[in-house]
């Protein structure tokens, strides 16, 4: 197996190790898990490369899990199928920032681990740049979640997890929010209106999936879909939410 890449997330580190409850000192990371990869459920192990210390997260397809917290340090990131490794990664978990790692793509016939991810994929995915398929391996990116954003308005944005070469829109009635997104890509931060909203994901012209989403201002939400593995005439949807930087600097 290669040497696992090592990858900076931002911010400088602090010598200090282990794993926190959402309650855990302002200086941690927040770190918070969605799973597309293409198989019942994925098992993350998460290494501190300084001391041992392991905490293992399992996660079922299509699922998503809060946010845990995790203090500044170099770990690595193991993801298992069926007790067989399919990716791992070397992180530097920088101080402060909120991150969605997500896990996406379909299953080789004997599951292997993916060797095409490279630091410099991923470093694309962090800065929104144009992102590769991968060959529809599964495959991992960070999502950062601290948008300055406003209290003044709810912000949203689209991740096509489906591994396709269709791309996926996204539409409010009429109106399109976000065209031909194609797969592993997320868009950028777009301005809403407070209150409900009910949105289509749309394959060309062809209904896939539909969410009804309740927003509040200085909340921003992010649309997560992929393949539904129960029907494979539609596709499955969730939306995870979190604060904007300018909620969570508002005064009490």
């Amino acid at each position: 197996m290669r040497k696992s890449s090592l990858i900076v997330i931002v911010i400088a580190l602090l010598a200090s190790f282990s794993f926190h409850s959402a309650s855990a000192k302002q200086k941690d990371a927040h770190f918070r898990l969605v799973n597309f990869i293409e198989a019942p459920e994925a098992k993350l192990t998460i290494t501190n490369l300084k001391n041992g210390e392991q905490v293992v997260f399992t996660i079922d397809y299509g699922k998503s899990m809060k946010y845990v917290n995790l203090s500044p340090d170099h770990y690595q990131f193991s993801i298992l199928i069926e007790n067989e490794k399919v990716l791992e990664q070397e992180f530097v978990i920088g101080a402060n920032g909120f991150y969605t790692l997500v896990l996406a793509g379909m299953l080789t016939d004997d599951i292997q681990t993916n060797e095409y991810t490279t630091i410099f994929k991923l470093k694309k995915l962090f800065g929104g740049e144009t992102k590769d398929d991968n060959n529809f391996m599964p495959q991992w990116y960070m999502l950062r979640d601290n948008y300055d954003g406003s209290t003044k308005a709810p912000y949203v944005r689209f991740v096509n997890v489906s591994p396709s070469s269709t791309p996926l829109s996204v539409q409010e009635q009429n109106s399109k929010l976000f065209k031909k997104v194609l797969y592993p890509h997320n868009t950028d931060m777009k301005k809403i209106t407070g209150g409900s909203h009910r949105y289509e994901i749309k394959k060309g012209d062809i209904t896939v999936s539909e969410i009804e989403l309740k927003t509040t201002a200085g909340y921003v939400y992010t649309i997560f879909t992929g393949p539904n593995m129960n029907d494979a005439r539609e596709m499955k949807t969730i939306v995870l939410e979190n604060k904007s930087k300018a909620l969570m600097m508002q005064k009490n």
